[in-house]
């Protein structure tokens, strides 16, 4: 490929479908292509025109910073964010340059690198007051900026310079007329000097409680209880409720660490109507579990059971914002609720819990990981007998085996996923096994085995009443997929 023009057109062609399949939640297809891109790139860097070069590079350095993040890979998503920045600005891009800075510290916050974070939305701060125009929408980036910056001041105990952040923001949102923005702490000396004096208290309790000083720790938490009491109504509801979630979760620990169990509930059973007043259902079911694990201790297992189920309920009623996080916090999620669900002991639920624990492993591409999650799903089904989730088990074992290019191993687990699921009558999930155990043939260049398994596959279609053109049957993925869609 030496002309321009045809570079330039697989470049694009290659960026639109990666775009398609990110828009379409096909994370890591849209990783590799877009890496493809790279390649194709850095091949051909000489033929093209720096600007045009520089252009397409930020472009596809920027989508990969997207989609690290939704995969829940933010090592290579901060790699490939700073790689996109000096292209931004070869190209004078500011704009889109501090952007992508503000979202770079918004990952460095979520993983708790929050000196990292600040130094991002300091340069992204510099780069809008200093750059870009002084639009109102810039503006209300700008101020959204000077908050982040605030709190993290805050939280890093810089509180005159918190201060002169919330100032500032203040500010630029009286300038814009903008109603439901507000500074999230008060900035009055009175306040400041309250929140001053709770976040060393429990800093040093919590250092305390650390260094396995319990009973001092105990001391100082219960005092910043009697601080927060006192000025409650100095304090917005939201950041009193916090403190007080945090307060009681650590006397929780505390007390659970000294034997304490009685005031260890009492601590745990104050702080869970503050955590929902806050919106935070996973912190509250993670006490509830721990809850459990109490009574559970102290030989009350009905009152263990409840807590249990408590927070399963909790979990499940997060499911619908759990689907749109990245994986690696969807799996944290599910191997909340398992390790709850074993507690509780319904076999079936752990089972589907592993299955999809070892799903996302696999789409996080952690072969090793996903294989333990369906060895221990398939000792589950193996003990109750459930031969259909044997089956289902083993043709994902074959996925686990196929993905990392073991085609002898995925061929042997899709035999036997074949074996079981057609002694179980599951003629749609054979016909899936049955397509993949194809591909694998084909690789294998067992071609004569790849068309016994065409044959079988065309005629489990009629079976399963699928209506299909008979020049599909000759795809096995096609052929595979119909069976689902019609399922």
């Amino acid at each position: 490929m030496d002309n321009v023009e045809e570079i330039l057109q697989a470049l694009f062609i290659g960026i639109a479908v990666a775009s398609v399949l990110l828009q379409t939640y096909r994370y890591s297809k849209a990783i590799e292509l877009f890496s493809e891109c790279l390649v194709l790139l850095k091949k051909h860097s000489t033929k093209l025109k720096k600007e045009k070069l520089n252009e397409i590079y930020a472009l596809v350095y920027r989508r990969l910073f997207s989609l690290y993040c939704l995969v829940g890979n933010y090592k290579n998503a901060i790699q490939s964010g700073e790689k996109a920045l000096p292209l931004y600005h070869q190209i004078g891009d500011s704009e889109s340059a501090a952007g992508l800075l503000d979202k770079i510290g918004d990952v460095y916050q979520s993983t708790g690198e929050q000196v990292n974070a600040k130094e991002s939305y300091e340069k992204a701060f510099a780069l809008y007051r200093n750059e870009v125009t002084t639009k109102i929408g810039d503006k209300e980036i700008v101020g959204g900026l000077l908050q982040k910056l605030g709190d993290l001041s805050l939280s890093l105990f810089e509180y005159p310079q918190a201060k002169d952040y919330f100032q500032r923001e203040l500010a630029i949102w009286k300038e814009t007329g903008c109603q439901t923005s507000s500074c999230n702490y008060c900035i009055m000396d009175d306040v400041e000097e309250i929140l001053q004096a709770l976040f060393v208290g429990i800093a040093v309790a919590s250092v305390l409680f650390q260094t396995y000083r319990y009973s001092k720790a105990i001391e100082l938490f219960s005092e910043c209880l009697v601080l927060l009491k006192k000025h409650s109504t100095k304090l917005k509801k939201d950041k009193l409720s916090e403190l007080y979630a945090l307060v009681y979760r650590r006397l929780f620990s505390l007390y659970c660490l000294v034997g304490d169990y009685k005031n260890a509930i009492q601590s745990g059973e104050k702080a869970l109507p503050f955590y929902h007043q806050i919106g935070d259902s996973v912190s509250a079911a993670g006490l509830l579990d721990k809850i459990g694990d109490v009574y559970q201790s102290t030989g009350e297992r009905v009152k263990a059971k409840e807590s249990y189920e408590k927070a399963i309920a909790l979990y499940c009623n997060e499911m619908d914002k759990v689907f749109e996080m990245p994986f690696v916090k969807q799996r944290e999620h599910f191997e909340r609720m398992l390790s709850v669900e074993t507690k509780i002991g319904d076999k079936e639920i752990v089972g589907g819990l592993l299955h999809k624990l070892g799903d996302l492993s696999l789409s996080l591409f952690e072969y090793p990981q996903a294989k333990d999650y369906f060895q221990r799903e398939l000792a589950i089904w193996k003990e109750t007998g459930n031969r259909k989730n044997e089956g289902r088990t083993l043709n994902s074992f074959g996925k686990v085996y196929r993905e990392m290019e073991e085609y002898e191993q995925a061929k042997q687990h899709y035999e036997e996923a074949m074996a079981i699921l057609e002694e179980a009558g599951e003629i749609k999930e054979l016909g899936v096994t049955c397509g993949e155990l194809g591909k694998v043939c084909k690789t294998l260049r067992e071609f004569q085995k790849q068309k016994h398994c065409k044959r079988r596959l065309s005629k489990l279609v009629r079976k399963s009443g699928t209506k299909m053109e008979k020049s599909e049957i000759t795809d096995t993925s096609l052929v595979s997929t119909s069976l689902w869609v019609n399922a």
